[in-house]
C-alpha cells in the first residue's frame, strides 16, 4: 500500500509546495517561505547529518507526503518522529502511516524509542498518536512562538517494547528506501 522514498532534489520542489499550504504550515514549529534556494540550503543540511532520515511518502504510485526521523541517537537508540499528508485530498490515510514508521524504527532500525513534540492544538495528531500507545508525558506553556503567539507544546513518547507486544500492527511493513 505505503512506500516511503528516500527525500531527492527532484521532490524538493513539491515538499515546499506541500509546507506551505495552512494545513501543513498550521501544525509546523516553523514557518516557512515559499523559496526554493532556501529549500535547497536546508535540503544540504540534512543530508549533510546523520541524525536526520527524510522519506516522501508514496501511496499507490502517487507522492502524497512526508516522514522524518530527527535526532537519529543510536547510543541511546530514540528519534524523534514527525510526518504531514500534503495532499489534502488524502488526509483521511495520517492515521495509516505511522505503523509503518514505527515497525521500521523497532523493527528494523532497532530503536528503542520514539518521542516527540506536538502543538497542543494539532488535536487530530494527537489523536492519532494516542490510538498507536504514545503517552503524553508533559506540556510545555508557551514552548514555540508562531506569528509571535507563544503556543503550548505535548511532549509524548512511544517505546518499542510496548509497540512491539500489540500484534495488531505487526503486518504493516512497507519498503524504505
Amino acid at each position: 500500500m505505503f512506500k516511503f522514498l528516500k527525500l531527492r532534489p527532484e521532490h524538493l520542489e513539491m515538499v515546499l509546495n506541500w509546507r506551505v499550504q495552512p494545513h501543513v504550515q498550521s501544525a509546523m514549529f516553523t514557518e516557512v517561505k515559499n523559496n526554493l534556494q532556501d529549500q535547497l540550503n536546508w535540503y544540504t543540511l540534512i543530508q549533510n547529518d546523520e541524525t536526520f532520515v527524510y522519506w516522501v511518502v508514496v501511496l499507490n504510485n502517487k507522492p502524497i507526503g512526508l516522514v522524518n526521523l530527527a535526532k537519529v541517537d543510536l547510543v541511546n537508540s530514540k528519534c524523534t518522529l514527525g510526518f504531514y499528508i500534503g495532499e489534502l485530498e488524502y488526509r483521511s490515510f495520517a492515521g495509516l502511516i505511522p505503523p509503518y514508521v514505527y515497525n521500521h524504527v523497532f523493527k528494523t532500525l532497532k530503536l528503542k524509542k520514539i518521542y516527540g513534540e506536538v502543538l497542543s492544538s494539532n488535536k487530530s495528531i494527537l489523536e492519532i498518536h494516542n490510538k498507536h500507545g504514545f503517552r503524553e508525558v508533559r506540556e510545555f506553556k508557551n514552548h514555540v512562538l508562531k506569528g509571535k503567539i507563544g503556543h503550548d507544546v505535548i511532549l509524548i513518547e512511544l517505546l518499542a517494547e510496548e509497540w512491539l507486544r500489540n500484534p495488531r500492527y505487526e503486518k504493516y511493513d512497507a519498503i524504505f528506501e
